[in-house]
């Protein structure tokens, strides 16, 4: 297959090296990724500045590969409508450094650049390892290997991605695969703040996750299975609607305005 890869952590990652070299063992790869850092980028896309693309080395790989200025979700795009020469069969974004469990999916950039792909009616994985100072990111990219060799003989529903989450262990220790939805994932509340030497107020958002006692209940959810051991495998799709919810709105005439 020809897969377009991408990422949020940048292009010197090493979980986007990791990726690459274990997809490009059978597959064609081309990298597309941001210059710098831009991990919880969401969906964002640059739209009040011109992108920059660098056609760059990728270490000791023979693959064709862009830096570019902008967000993970223009790494897609651009990729598909103007530097790649044919549509992708795939894309593939990751190794992100640190899960994309649960409502985490809102913020990151990995999960928006494989969406962007769904968009654009490209088969589109997501693949994150549960570690922000991962030891086996060779367990990832073996598993993403997998799921490449898979998409050659098997499309996505229309409008759906995977979003896969891997524990930071050995292959042998890993003790399967499920298929979960998510949940929802809590942090601290407050923002850590300060006073820099100009007397301004400055805030770092905590990136710490709430102790397990103090979270609310939940089960048989996508980071209690990751936690634990498992590779999870949680389709997303475009489509936010609450369709139960906006029948129910419908048929109550609800919300309704009357101008007389």
């Amino acid at each position: 297959m020809k897969i377009l890869v991408a990422n949020d952590d940048g292009i010197d990652s090493e979980g986007l090296y990791q990726l690459v070299k274990s997809l490009n063992e059978k597959h064609d790869v081309t990298v597309v990724a941001p210059d710098i850092q831009r991990s919880a980028a969401a969906h964002s896309a640059t739209v009040f500045s011109p992108i920059i693309a660098r056609k760059v080395g990728f270490r000791d790989l023979d693959v064709t590969a862009y830096s570019i200025t902008g967000m993970p979700s223009d790494c897609v795009k651009l990729g598909i409508c103007n530097l790649l020469s044919e549509m992708p069969d795939a894309v593939f974004s990751g190794i992100n450094c640190g899960p994309n469990l649960g409502t985490d999916t809102l913020y990151s950039g990995t999960v928006a650049a494989a969406m962007e792909g769904t968009i654009n009616c490209v088969k589109s994985v997501a693949v994150s390892i549960m570690s922000y100072c991962p030891s086996h990111y060779e367990t990832a990219a073996q598993y993403a290997s997998v799921v490449a060799d898979w998409l050659v003989e098997n499309d996505l529903p229309v409008g759906t991605m995977l979003n896969i989450n891997v524990p930071d262990l050995p292959a042998k220790e890993v003790r399967g695969v499920v298929f979960k939805r998510l949940g929802y994932y809590e942090y601290e509340p407050e923002y850590v703040g300060g006073t820099n030497p100009r007397g301004e107020s400055y805030f770092w958002h905590p990136l710490k996750l709430l102790d397990k006692q103090q979270r609310r209940q939940q089960c048989d959810v996508d980071f209690e299975w990751c936690e634990n051991g498992y590779i999870v495998v949680s389709p997303l799709h475009w489509d936010w609607t609450d369709v139960p919810f906006m029948k129910e709105l419908e048929e109550s005439k609800a919300l309704q305005f009357d101008v007389k």
